[in-house]
């Protein structure tokens, strides 16, 4: 008995680890290796960091998403995976479907530029919250893109 038990039991485990590997052969999108920016050259336009930050982040018509802010930032990018596959608002992972990093301050969470942390929705018959604050995408996002020639360039 003891011995059956034993056999089904290594049987199953070989079947899981199996099953396991075709899985992740046949169900993980790959992406294609994406060499990230290094040292993005910012053309002087006589700004400062935070007018910069300010200009790329407005709160306009941010409600494209319907997405609260808190569960943007915490989605995971979409892979079948066994550990943390990464957030999905990683600058980097982001940067390879031509979402440009904005290099925000260390104090706030970095999102690309042209996404904007919207405010609360306000109940119109009272003036109680209705939602919490949002993600969206404002006209930046449609009009920005890097210039590639040695390196990348990125005017405001």
């Amino acid at each position: 008995m003891k011995k059956t038990v034993l056999i089904l039991a290594a049987i199953i485990a070989i079947l899981a680890f199996v099953g396991a590997k075709w899985a992740h052969d046949n169900l993980t999108v790959m992406l294609p290796g994406y060499p990230p920016v290094k040292n993005p050259v910012w053309l002087d336009q006589n700004w400062t960091a935070e007018q910069r930050n300010w200009f790329h982040h407005p709160n306009q018509g941010t409600q494209t998403f319907g997405i609260p802010y808190e569960w943007f930032m915490a989605l995971e990018q979409p892979a079948l995976s066994f550990t943390a596959p990464g957030l999905l608002s990683d600058p980097q992972y982001l940067d390879r479907y031509g979402f440009i990093p904005s290099g925000a301050g260390a104090h706030q969470p970095e999102l690309p530029i042209g996404f904007a942390h919207g405010a609360p929705l306000r109940n119109a018959e009272s003036t109680d919250k209705c939602r919490d604050d949002r993600v969206g995408i404002d006209l930046r996002r449609v009009s920005y893109g890097p210039l590639y020639l040695s390196r990348s360039y990125r005017a405001d």
